[in-house]
């Protein structure tokens, strides 16, 4: 990962001098510096929340952006899509691109002490819109994403949603982590059918019936 970021890191600053040329920019190296201090975890969490749909080893891969996928087996320190990944929750994980519309994810309810939902972007702001420990999931329940520059939407309620979040980025990460239980088989079952049920829907297919 260190490599990636560094590659990043020095086309970014190649693309600021290329510009600063063009436009007759006259950055120092200091100045130059600072750009990059002040970016690099944007660069970082770029490449993180990338690899999601990306990265074509990745066993959470959904198959490119708004779609999730639902991971029903526990993961171990094999795992590099995560850098610390639980060893007692389950994952059901995509990327959303919410410039042209939003997206809603509708999710049925759960028998499990512990589910929650986090949405973030590349600034790492970390959003948690739902989760047990708020009283969520103990029924069906839809949550709609959006930013201040998705097309066409401003956050008016729309029928038959639940939750109105606004994300502080275009580009976010889905992340569900569900305990499973695994201890009850028959609760086991019903979480992980729950697991597969979650469906990730723009606003036009909701609103059109798909």
């Amino acid at each position: 990962m260190k490599k990636i970021i560094s590659t990043l890191a020095a086309i970014f600053v190649f693309s600021l001098v290329l510009v600063g040329s063009v436009f007759a920019l006259d950055l120092s190296d200091d100045e130059i510096e600072n750009i990059v201090e002040r970016s690099w975890q944007y660069v970082a969490m770029y490449n993180v929340n990338n690899k999601i749909v990306m990265a074509p080893n990745n066993p959470y891969n959904p198959g490119g952006f708004n779609r999730l996928k639902a991971n029903t087996a526990l993961v171990d320190h094999t795992l590099q899509i995560i850098a610390r990944p639980n060893n007692d929750t389950l994952y059901i994980a995509g990327l959303f691109d919410l410039t042209h519309e939003p997206m809603i994810l509708d999710a049925p309810a759960f028998d499990s002490r512990y589910v929650s939902l986090m949405v973030t972007g590349y600034d790492h702001y970390v959003n948690i819109p739902m989760s047990t420990t708020k009283g969520d999931f103990s029924k069906p329940s839809r949550v709609l994403l959006y930013t201040e520059r998705t097309k066409g939407y401003d956050g008016a309620p729309v029928k038959g949603v639940d939750k109105i979040a606004k994300m502080t980025g275009d580009f976010v990460s889905v992340v569900y982590r569900v305990m499973p239980h695994a201890a009850e088989p028959e609760r086991l079952q019903r979480n992980l059918k729950s697991m597969k049920q979650i469906k990730a829907l723009s606003l036009s297919e909701y609103q059109s019936g798909i």
